[in-house]
């Protein structure tokens, strides 16, 4: 139930506009005005909850989220809002129970974006015979879905006769390459024939995904090389001994960096298996501070950068513990694993001085192939779905630690993946010693970890350390020979 009125629907633009640019208590005001002429319409008491959310006031969202709700029981993205705010609270039961109750109530159509969610939902969980249940529930409504056989996939370890390759083939042989979303059989359909060794047929299908998915792709590198570039130059010349913000917070941050399936989401979850520390995954909150504040068309604005340093004025740390409100305030220690976070290395030894910045390695033509063969939600991941686009974005990543590493001299601990897998307790031990951690032999059980994972690594990361990642490259060189060719190694 959109507005329907023109100065409504006009006000209602103005509201999301303002909450898109952050500004968060104008956008509240208009909505709020809004309802007080129209207080049944769950459409607007919908994206009041979500503005309400997104500005750290989580008991007024759920509150406007379940009013949504008693006002059209049907309305599936309230029930959806809801459940996501309960997972960012750590109440993972009551989101399932709030997908459950939308489940019984929505009609045919609502019940297929549902079935998504809860598999999705289930998923991150680590609950993988419960997700794949709902995912089977979903091809009794469509059997042809393209993101339900890629999400089958990502779950599935397929043995030779396994019957969801030859369910992928025949639907490949019935879909035409030009229809939407097919890349997704395409990738389930690569992961299938690697994992029962026919390498050849794996290698075709991927190359065939990732041929697909980019032609979507309207990510441009040269873009994020100009942005690379304006932080060296910034940074080139800076003194670290003249600028820093006092941080006063209790809480302790301990950045992740590294590039997506180099061991990022591995490492977060053995620290935050801690029982002092709480794991934030990918959340985006310091690369959004520093564009929001400091950038200006798609580069650094020195100007805005000193003025405030100089003003001693702290922007990124309130923003970016205003943000952490939403986390159980016992925690005082998080974890950060945004996979952007090589680029902001400066801006965390200025204004979070006390942190601790861990850059996870590994073998450059693992991490490629990696990527090559996932996909990824985040549009900011575009670049993953050509050869050279990749190893390019990798060298430019190399190239970015190399230089922190000058600037920054004992800043920044690596975490090397192969020596991990290969010697897990000795590495995690010292994994933990250098995030400053007393000993938890949790960490050593990182695999019973309840972190909700939502990244591609979330199957992954609920088994043991395993070494049959290491040098999976190798049955793929002579296939992505452009990709590996292109790494400055």
């Amino acid at each position: 139930m959109r507005p329907s009125n023109k100065e409504i629907e006009k006000k209602f633009n103005e509201a999301v506009k303002l909450r898109t640019d952050g500004k968060y208590q104008k956008s509240i005001k208009i909505l709020l005005k809004l309802l007080k002429d129209d207080p049944d319409n769950y459409f607007l008491l919908n994206n009041l909850a979500i503005t309400y959310q997104l500005n750290n006031q989580f008991f007024l969202a759920e509150n406007y989220f379940n009013k949504s709700i008693n006002k059209n029981t049907k309305f599936v993205d309230a029930y959806i809002n809801l459940s996501k705010l309960k997972m960012i609270e750590e109440k993972n039961l009551e989101a399932l129970e709030v997908l459950d109750d939308c489940y019984k109530n929505c009609d045919e159509k609502g019940q297929l974006k549902i079935l998504f969610e809860l598999a999705h939902t289930n998923r991150s969980m680590g609950n993988f015979e419960k997700s794949k249940y709902y995912i089977n529930e979903i091809f009794k409504i469509d059997k042809y879905d393209p993101f339900a056989h890629k999400l089958y996939s990502s779950i599935q370890s397929y043995k030779i006769d396994d019957p969801h390759i030859k369910q992928l083939e025949e639907i490949i042989k019935l879909k035409n390459d030009n229809q939407s979303n097919v890349d997704n059989y395409y990738f389930a359909l690569g992961k299938a024939y690697e994992e029962i060794n026919k390498f050849d047929l794996s290698a075709k299908n991927y190359l065939t995904g990732n041929l697909l998915r980019k032609k979507n792709s309207k990510f441009l590198l040269s873009e994020f090389k100009n942005l690379v570039d304006s932080i060296q130059s910034f940074f080139s010349t800076f003194d670290f001994s003249k600028f820093s913000i006092n941080d006063n917070s209790e809480k302790k941050l301990i950045f992740i960096c590294g590039m997506p399936r180099s061991g990022t989401t591995l490492a977060e979850q053995i620290i935050s298996a801690h029982k002092d520390v709480c794991a934030t995954g990918e959340n985006n909150y310091l690369s959004k501070s520093i564009f929001n504040n400091y950038c200006k068309n798609i580069a650094l604005d020195p100007f805005e950068i000193l003025n405030d340093l100089n003003l001693k004025k702290n922007y990124i740390v309130k923003e970016y513990f205003k943000s952490l409100e939403s986390k159980k305030n016992f925690y005082k220690v998080f974890t950060d694993k945004t996979y952007q976070n090589f680029l902001w290395i400066g801006f965390i030894k200025i204004f979070f001085a006390k942190s601790v910045v861990i850059n996870c390695k590994r073998n450059p033509k693992d991490v490629c192939f990696s990527i090559f063969k996932n996909t990824f939600k985040d549009i900011g991941m575009n670049w993953a779905y050509d050869q050279k686009d990749i190893a390019t974005y990798f060298n430019i990543y190399s190239e970015m630690i190399n230089f922190w590493e000058k600037k920054l001299p004992n800043f920044i601990v690596s975490l090397d993946y192969e020596l991990l897998i290969s010697n897990p307790e000795k590495e995690i031990r010292n994994l933990i010693k250098n995030c400053g951690l007393d000993w938890d032999d949790n960490c050593l059980k990182y695999y019973d970890n309840k972190n909700v994972v939502k990244t591609t690594s979330s199957v992954q990361v609920r088994k043991r350390i395993y070494t049959s990642s290491k040098n999976s490259y190798l049955n793929y060189e002579k296939y992505f020979s452009e990709m590996f060719d292109t790494l400055n190694l």
